[in-house]
């Protein structure tokens, strides 16, 4: 059973080291997100300096939509972790669990794109920004996966009166064959 976080830290440390990951994680995102919607709506209006005239660029925003789509999500990932922050805070393993599910949704998602990344790469062999792209989104995953473990064992802590290693189910009601009796 996980005792401690990256083994230097409590469970409780190590969950908001998880928060803090997550939120670093997400801001990041959203600054990529940020930055290409800006470099593909600049265009739009600005003068062209070769004629000297006013030229109107058209955009096809349909090809933002997933850029839209990404904002909303690590959007939505932010406001996950304060709840994890606030629930860390007031000890609270209710607070904790819907970042717990949104990351576990994350890395069903981020499996999807690790497999399409290496499909593409093994296959085709695009381009190196493909196989970096690949290799961060490898170890992302890895990480997330470990931040998964030690929230889930500090709810197993809360839940369970300070010890991670006890089952998730109340120990002072009797198991549900002894009830029957």
């Amino acid at each position: 059973m996980v005792e401690s976080c990256c083994g230097c830290w409590n469970l409780r440390q190590g969950t908001i080291a998880c928060g803090v990951w997550s939120m670093v994680l997400s801001i990041i995102y959203l600054s990529l997100a940020a930055w290409i919607m800006i470099s593909i709506e600049i265009p739009v209006g600005r003068a062209d300096s070769t004629y000297g005239v006013q030229v109107q660029h058209s955009v096809n925003y349909t090809k933002l939509i997933p850029t839209y789509i990404s904002v909303g999500i690590y959007g939505l990932w932010i406001i996950v972790t304060v709840l994890l922050f606030v629930g860390v805070a007031k000890e609270t393993p209710g607070l904790l669990w819907p970042w717990f599910i949104y990351t576990i949704v994350s890395e069903v998602l981020q499996g999807i794109a690790i497999i399409w990344y290496f499909t593409f790469i093994a296959v085709l062999f695009l381009s190196w920004y493909l196989t970096v792209t690949f290799l961060i989104t490898v170890a992302v995953f890895q990480v997330n996966t470990y931040a998964l473990i030690c929230v889930h064992f500090y709810i197993r802590e809360l839940r369970n009166g300070g010890n991670p290693q006890l089952p998730l189910h109340n120990v002072s009601e009797p198991p549900m064959e002894q009830m029957d009796n």
